[in-house]
């Protein structure tokens, strides 16, 4: 389990180097939300995605986070990222990505 562990971690570093680089050129990121209540209800969220698309070099990218990951609330509040959209809808949920992440997603 360590072994794998340490493999997940390292790809998060890796994708988060590369994504980073793409913050800077002008990409837009646009959040792709699956929840476990249907609309219009609000629940969890069990599928978090983030598209990064460069419209200048037709690149795109697609980063999946996962629902059950611990995170701080920008109040220094550790939850699991998949109750953000439920408590606070989408404002919190970007602002605790880019709290912990260093990205935004545009919509």
């Amino acid at each position: 389990m360590l072994r794998n562990s340490r493999f997940i971690v390292f790809l998060i570093i890796a994708s988060m180097t590369y994504l980073t680089g793409c913050k800077d050129s002008g990409t837009e990121i646009i959040a792709i939300l699956g929840t476990d209540y249907p609309y219009p209800n609000i629940g969890r969220t069990d599928s978090i995605l983030q598209l990064f698309l460069n419209k200048s070099n037709g690149n795109a990218g697609l980063f999946s986070i996962p629902s059950d990951l611990y995170i701080y609330q920008s109040d220094q509040t550790l939850t699991r990222i998949n109750t953000q959209f439920r408590d606070g809808g989408s404002e919190l949920l970007f602002d605790t990505l880019d709290y912990n992440l260093g990205f935004r997603p545009s919509n």
